[in-house]
């Protein structure tokens, strides 16, 4: 797992799906920004594509998060990768168990890129800044080039 805050956004990208330790350790990691920042969070999980877990699972701990940490998460972005079938047809079901997840706002993303983007816009925060931290924290892959400025349209 690696992770990284930038003020009220804090970003965790996982290189296995969260056990119950990792999420202790993200439990923790949310808390301490929360009481750092004085406000709640906007949080964005990466899950890399083979991550997978039983629908059961997933949408027992979404219920649990998303009661317990209502007042530290104002959203969370959760970002799981891949292009393949599966990977879609896991967001798919992701979105639909959100509506579920009473508490805090829950987007799927297909990207990291564009999670930080919209975490950026939902706390009005320029997204280069937040690119440049997760990059430098190995949160974001090498691909992104150029951060927000290649998503985003901004810089020169």
């Amino acid at each position: 797992m690696r992770s990284v805050q930038h003020g009220p956004v804090v970003v965790v990208r996982f290189d296995r799906y969260p056990t119950p330790a990792i999420e202790r350790a993200v439990d923790a990691l949310t808390l301490e920004a929360h009481e750092a920042c004085g406000e709640p969070i906007t949080f964005v999980a990466i899950l890399p594509e083979p991550a997978d877990a039983p629908p059961s699972l997933f949408r027992d701990r979404l219920e649990t998060r998303s009661r317990d940490s209502r007042h530290v998460t104002s959203s969370v972005h959760l970002v799981i990768e891949g292009d393949e079938p599966a990977a879609k047809l896991r967001r798919s079901a992701i979105s639909a168990l959100a509506h579920h997840a009473h508490g805090y706002r829950l987007k799927v993303h297909a990207r990291a890129e564009r999670a930080l983007i919209a975490a950026g816009a939902e706390r009005s925060l320029d997204p280069s800044p937040l690119f440049e931290a997760a990059r430098e924290a190995g949160v974001l892959p090498a691909r992104v080039g150029d951060g927000a400025q290649a998503w985003y349209g901004t810089g020169p």
